[in-house]
């Protein structure tokens, strides 16, 4: 009976395993010999001996091409399927017993048989990598593959890891699952290679095939090693992925895996491939995703990309945004020639070279006076960068010519798509200047440009603080990852390796349901405890002298909106900033509510105006909280669960002495946390001790330990400022519902009326009691007081 070459293969595996180190020549020698005495008839072994062992010393030097011919002409189905399968390296290496025609007759001969029945999947995979490696009709063999596979294992979806577990349960394949995996991967890229190449296909063809390259890649990630650096040829894999995904117009998904590549990329890459991970980096600063400190670029410094092609500067420009790696770099190239928007701007004196360059070139100059007043070009540069999804240069365009309202609402979605798709690894600088951009454009609008309330509501979400509220829109353990990720210094970070083994993490929001206003709308009136509670938002529109304004007031029973302007309190000065917040309380008044709480969302320029005391003053006894938007507020709310195995603490920054008296705590402060004055205020990255600890103890606190609070209150004044560098922001975003703080130092009397007041009542006095007499300018609350 014929042995399985897989059983010699076997053989040879167990031989070389057992050796100490690698053998000498005569142990090889000799292993061969008799080797070749038990199987040096058959030609499958002469083939494999020949082309997959480099280190068989061959008594004799023989025909590669006779072999494979004898081989795959063989009658028993053993000899000549594992010659096929032998067969899709020897295409891919381009060896040169192909150029024999009757090995390549033999062959096609074969490649039409069906699989063997002892071994189903492996040989129909082998006969598909052979097929493959010819290449004959890509689209239609990945396809086949994909039937292949699902047929294997049924659960399978283009995409995920490729299971090639029935080539270990099958024991037939004689290549080792490792080179198999190999040449599969080879295979795919070679296939997916030639069809964005291919100017027939269509972008809906390529969205289909696109999966494959994530496929291929988890292929690689999955045979590596655990607690093993990641490879270059993972992160090259990565960015051919989203080189791919561009090609077929899946720019979000693109930009996932762009941003997952460069924050896989090892420190010691050759020059040449750190040179296209810069040229990546570009697509990320259209979009607001973050690279490393090493591969970031500004925007706000792009040169013109269109010097003369064999000037120095122009070979200079080539390294910033040429890579010739790419793709969809060379689809752009061929696109540029038969686009009308794109001739718009070539006609305009806009030099292509690199096209992308040049549109955010274009974007860079709007409001130069050369460009300000070619209101066509801006329209096809403003479609072009909406296409691509250039949002950074979008939004300079519009914010100079925003053209319709349509075009600022269509900006706002798209930020607020951008966000969902990927809500890690953000440039929260880059953020900030988008929506800079989108309050000037909106500005530019007529008063009443924009009165839909949903609409309305979208775009005051957009310009509040959307870093604490994405955050906190990610599920716990990615939250506390990401915030891990602004503060560490360690390449890869913890939160790109968890990307990294589950690529489905950067999806979470995609599919999470949208907060829209009539969702908030109909909780506060089904919910009883909200039923003394309303909700403010207030944005600035235009710019920062322009004081233009939008406000939305939210009730139990009705609700109140409005666009105005401000009017300079005396000639010459800023804005009456006073008369927006009695404006505000009139609508409150008129609403006919007597609410105990106002929850307040407004821009960060306008959260230091003395709202509480003017509210007091137009006859209003409720307490103003400030919440970081009405969607942050939403979830919390609706979020039922609470902090597990976190206990009070009270804590004082380091080298500082500070008298506290330890208190038994009970009710609803069980879980706080107590902030004890220094010297100054504190931020994110101020150090805590935990008071009562021996001193001998050198456990400290930092932003993240006390963010897992449920409720922060800071007898010391907390510095405002960055997103990392913002503790009340950071708590806020991470796990804290409350953050209670003071403005000034306080004096003796005051503190100790306050710790009174939350800590020693009833364990049944609920929290908004305990902070309702807090209602001074004094106190800050940021959160849901109850």
């Amino acid at each position: 009976m014929t042995v399985s070459l897989f059983v010699i293969v076997q053989e040879y595996e167990q031989w070389r395993s057992a050796q100490n180190g690698k053998p000498s020549r005569p142990a090889l020698r000799d292993y061969w010999r008799a080797q070749d005495a038990k199987h040096g008839s058959r030609p499958d072994y002469q083939l494999w001996r020949h082309t997959q062992c480099p280190d068989s010393p061959p008594e004799k030097r023989q025909n590669n091409a006779a072999i494979t011919l004898a081989a795959l002409q063989s009658k028993e189905p053993l000899i000549f399927g594992a010659a096929l399968s032998l067969m899709p390296s020897l295409i891919l290496a381009e060896d040169e017993c192909l150029l024999q025609e009757n090995v390549m007759r033999a062959l096609h001969e074969k490649l039409s048989l069906p699989s063997l029945p002892v071994a189903p999947h492996s040989s129909a995979l082998s006969l598909w990598l052979c097929r493959a490696a010819l290449a004959g009709d890509p689209i239609g063999l990945m396809k086949d593959l994909q039937a292949l596979l699902i047929k294997a294992r049924p659960d399978w979806k283009c995409g995920r890891s490729i299971d090639l577990n029935f080539l270990r349960e099958e024991a037939w394949m004689p290549l080792s699952q490792k080179v198999t995996l190999r040449l599969l991967v080879a295979v795919i890229t070679k296939l997916v290679h030639l069809v964005c190449h291919d100017p027939a296909v269509s972008s809906e063809q390529l969205a289909d095939i696109s999966p494959w390259c994530m496929s291929t890649w988890q292929l690689l990630r999955d045979s590596r090693p655990s607690q093993t650096a990641t490879p270059l040829i993972e992160v090259e894999v990565l960015l051919n992925a989203a080189s791919t995904l561009r090609c077929a117009g899946l720019y979000a998904e693109s930009a996932r895996l762009t941003a997952l590549a460069l924050h896989l990329l090892p420190e010691r890459a050759p020059a040449a491939f750190v040179q296209r991970c810069k040229v990546a980096a570009w697509t990320l600063a259209e979009v607001g995703l973050s690279a490393p400190k090493s591969l970031r670029v500004s925007l706000e410094d792009l040169p013109f990309p269109g010097e003369p092609p064999q000037s120095d500067k122009a070979k200079e420009l080539a390294l910033l945004f040429r890579d010739e790696e790419d793709i969809f770099q060379t689809r752009l190239l061929r696109e540029v020639d038969h686009d009308p928007d794109w001739q718009k701007l070539k006609a305009c004196g806009v030099v292509l070279t690199h096209p992308l360059a040049a549109l955010a070139w274009v974007g860079k100059k709007a409001q130069s006076y050369a460009l300000k007043k070619q209101h066509d070009l801006l329209q096809s540069a403003a479609r072009l960068a909406h296409r691509y999804q250039c949002l950074y240069t979008l939004g300079r365009i519009l914010a100079e010519w925003p053209e319709s309202a349509e075009k600022v609402i269509h900006y706002a979605q798209a930020l607020r798509q951008s966000q969902r798709r990927m809500p890690v690894l953000r440039d929260f600088s880059a953020w900030q200047t988008c929506t800079q951009q989108l309050r000037i454009a909106w500005g530019k609008l007529e008063t009443e440009a924009i009165v839909d309330e949903e609409t309305l509501f979208t775009l005051h979400e957009t310009l509040l603080d959307r870093d604490v509220t994405l955050t906190r829109s990610l599920p716990a353990e990615l939250r506390v990852l990401a915030l891990r990720h602004l503060h560490g210094s360690r390449s890869p970070s913890r939160l790109v390796q968890a990307l990294q083994a589950d690529p489905r993490l950067m999806q979470q929001l995609e599919h999470k349901s949208a907060i829209e206003l009539w969702s908030i709308s109909a909780e506060l009136r089904e919910r009883s405890e909200l039923a003394n509670c309303l909700w403010i938002s207030v944005v600035m529109k235009g710019d920062a002298a322009s004081g233009k304004y939008s406000w939305i007031v939210q009730s139990s029973t009705g609700r109140q909106i409005k666009q105005g302007r401000l009017r300079a309190a005396t000639a010459g000065g800023s804005p009456d900033s006073n008369a927006l917040i009695q404006e505000i309380a009139q609508a409150i008044q008129q609403l006919g509510t007597s609410p105990e709480w106002l929850l307040l969302a407004a821009d960060s320029s306008l959260t230091d105006l003395p709202w509480q005391s003017q509210f007091m003053q137009a006859g209003l006894s409720a307490r103003v909280s400030f919440i970081p938007s009405w969607e942050w507020a939403f979830r919390v709310i609706r979020d039922n669960d609470t902090a597990k195995e976190i206990f009070f603490e009270a804590l004082v920054p380091e080298a500082t002495t500070v008298q506290f008296a330890p208190m038994t705590i009970t009710g609803p402060m069980t879980q706080a946390c107590l902030l004890l004055p220094g010297r100054d205020g504190a931020d994110a990255s101020t150090r805590w001790s935990v008071c009562g600890r021996p001193e001998s103890d050198e456990t400290t606190r930092r932003s993240l330990s006390i963010g897992r609070h449920p409720m922060i209150l800071s007898e010391g004044p907390l510095y405002p400022g960055a997103f990392d560098e913002d503790l009340t922001r950071l708590s806020l975003a991470q796990s804290c519902n409350l953050v209670v703080s003071v403005s000034r130092p306080l004096t003796t009397s005051e503190r100790e009326a306050f710790e009174y007041q939350t800590f020693s009542l009833p364990p049944n006095v609920p929290l908004s009691t305990r902070f309702k007499p807090l209602a001074s300018d004094v106190w800050q609350m940021n959160g849901i007081p109850w």
